[in-house]
C-alpha cells in the first residue's frame, strides 16, 4: 500500500497485527526493505502489536530521490568519507518521512523500533515527538555521534552495496556482505543468501538511494543532546561482534537516556541468525509490553 505524505513523498508500507490496540513502527536500515525484516520476528511482534512497516525513501516502492543528482559524487568519493558533500537530505528528514507516515495513518501514540540506521531515525522521531512516542528499541544501532565506528572490511562492503552493476555482481556482492556482518553466533546458508538477495534486487534494490541514505546516516551531525531529551522506556541491543556499528557507540547512547536499558548479546554481528531473532523477540515484547501509557 501507498501512503501518499503531506511532503510530497508516496511511502510503500505494510500493517500486521491489526487487531492489537497497542501500535509498534519499524524503522528499517540502510539498503533494506520492508521484506527484510525476519518473518519470524514479524510473526511474533504481530501477535501483541499492530505493526507498521515501510520501505524508507530511496529503496523498495517508495519514491526515489532522483532529483539529487550525486553522479559526481559518488564517482570519486566513497560515501563514507563524504565529511564534506552537501547531503541531499539528512535522518531527521527521514524521520519526517516516518511521523508524516503515521499522520497519514491517523495513529497519534505509538512505540518505535529501528534496526541500524533506523535506530538513528528512530531516536529522532522519540525526542522529536515525546507525546506521541511510547516507546523505543534501538536495534543494532549508534548513540548520536557524529561519526560511525565501522571495520574497514564492513564500511567496504557497504561501498559495494551501492554500485550500479548487474544483477548477478549485485547478487555475489549481498552474499559477501552477509559473511562480513554476520557474527561468530550466525551459521550462514550461502543458498538462502542469494534467494533473499535475488528478491531484494527484483522488487526494490536502487543503488543510487542506497548511496543517499549512507550520507545521510553518516553526516546528519552529532545527535548526542537530542538523545538526553528522550523520556520514553527505552532499551538498546546490540551485538558485541557487530562490525558495522562499535557495541561501545550503542552503550554510549543508552548512557544518555535516563532509564535506559541495554541488552548485549554475545556473538552477535550485525544480523538476525535465526537462533537469535526469538530471543531478540522476547526483550522487545517484554519491553514494549511494561509500557502502560498507550
Amino acid at each position: 500500500m501507498q501512503a501518499n505524505l503531506n511532503s510530497g513523498l508516496s511511502l510503500e508500507y505494510q500493517i500486521l497485527g491489526e487487531q492489537n490496540s497497542k501500535t509498534l513502527l519499524m524503522i528499517q536500515g540502510l539498503s533494506m526493505q520492508l521484506i527484510d525484516w525476519p518473518e519470524e520476528m514479524l510473526e511474533e511482534l504481530s501477535k501483541h502489536f499492530k505493526l507498521i512497516i515501510f520501505d524508507n525513501r530511496d529503496i523498495g516502492y517508495s519514491t526515489k530521490m532522483d532529483e539529487h543528482d550525486i553522479s559526481e559524487l559518488r564517482s570519486s568519493i566513497k560515501f563514507y568519507n563524504a565529511q564534506n558533500a552537501n547531503i541531499p537530505y539528512t535522518l531527521f528528514d527521514m524521520a519526517q518521512d516516518a511521523i508524516q507516515l503515521m499522520d497519514y495513518l491517523d495513529i497519534d501514540e505509538f512505540s518505535v523500533l529501528g534496526f541500524s540506521m533506523g535506530g538513528k531515525i528512530a531516536q529522532i522521531v522519540a525526542a522529536l515527538n515525546p507525546k506521541r512516542v511510547k516507546g523505543l528499541v534501538s536495534l543494532m544501532s549508534s548513540g548520536g555521534q557524529s561519526h560511525t565506528i565501522s571495520s574497514d572490511e564492513a564500511n567496504e562492503m557497504m561501498q559495494l552495496s551501492t554500485l550500479n552493476a548487474d544483477e548477478h555482481t549485485m547478487t555475489e556482492n549481498m552474499v559477501k556482505g552477509a559473511y562480513v556482518y554476520a557474527g561468530s553466533n550466525h551459521t550462514l546458508c550461502e543458498k538462502q543468501l542469494k534467494i533473499a538477495a535475488e528478491k531484494s534486487i527484483k522488487r526494490g534494490w536502487y543503488p543510487d538511494g542506497v548511496y543517499r541514505q549512507g550520507l545521510a546516516s553518516r553526516f546528519s551531525g552529532d545527535r548526542s543532546e537530542l538523545l538526553k531529551t528522550i523520556g520514553c522506556p527505552t532499551l538498546f541491543i546490540h551485538g558485541d561482534e557487530d562490525p558495522c556499528i562499535s557495541i561501545q557507540q550503542a552503550k554510549e547512547g543508552a548512557e544518555l537516556i535516563t532509564g535506559s536499558r541495554f541488552i548485549e548479546i554475545t556473538g552477535q554481528g550485525h544480523d538476525f541468525p535465526p537462533q537469535i531473532v526469538p530471543v531478540m523477540s522476547h526483550h522487545i515484547i517484554e519491553h514494549l509490553e511494561n509500557i502502560s501509557t498507550y
